[in-house]
């Protein structure tokens, strides 16, 4: 097993999720930053099945919860898309619940 695919273990990420780089970085290389990017490019789908066509990507970081003991932040590109309502949502990112 090699490291992505433990922090991808770590993360427990959805198929649609995909961790991409790793690095540590900071003092003594104690800072863990994570690349992971959304795999679907063209659809956003419902919790019920329906498809939203995803308009654009936003960079995003997040602050996770530490994991192996390190501070650990999370970067990618969050896909939007339109609603029922035709506003403008972002993908809700696995980790955002932490």
């Amino acid at each position: 097993m090699n490291s992505i695919e433990l922090i991808r273990l770590a993360l427990d990420l959805p198929n649609n999720w995909e961790v991409m780089a790793i690095k540590f970085s900071g003092e003594d290389s104690q800072t863990l930053h994570i690349s992971a990017c959304y795999t679907r490019k063209n659809t956003f789908v419902y919790e019920n099945g329906s498809e939203a066509e995803i308009n654009s990507f936003i960079d995003r970081s997040f602050r996770y919860k530490s994991l192996f003991q390190l501070p650990c932040y999370i970067h990618c590109s969050v896909p939007q898309f339109r609603d029922e309502n035709n506003k403008i949502r972002q993908v809700k990112t696995p980790w955002s619940h932490h």
